[in-house]
């Protein structure tokens, strides 16, 4: 192996080290539990029912999307306002689970 290659692998480790920590501190590749969701789904079913009124069977990532903008203040207006307060205390797992369960639905 030549000076310059490795040079090259010793300066891209810290870069590999540092990508593969924020993918799995983002939890990107994590999958959700429509079973677990399912069971999380109850704080939803007062507006959306048990059917999943307006929300059931749109794409996983689409829900996810939604809910963390929610949970996060993005939208904030009358009803929004009852979603953000039953995200607040879901963490990114529970999100991504209760997306898979109303996905499925």
């Amino acid at each position: 192996m030549g000076i310059f290659t490795k040079g090259v692998a010793f300066l891209a480790l810290p870069l590999l080290v540092v990508s593969l920590a924020n993918a799995a501190q983002s939890g990107a590749g994590d999958k959700g539990s429509p079973e677990r969701g399912a069971k999380l789904y109850s704080a939803c079913a007062p507006c959306h029912t048990m059917k999943g009124n307006g929300i059931a069977g749109n794409p996983e990532a689409e829900l996810l999307e939604k809910m963390q903008g929610y949970r996060s203040g993005v939208f904030s207006e009358g009803k929004i306002k009852r979603m953000q307060e039953a995200l607040q205390g879901l963490n990114e797992q529970e999100l991504l689970d209760v997306a898979a369960y109303i996905s499925t639905m």
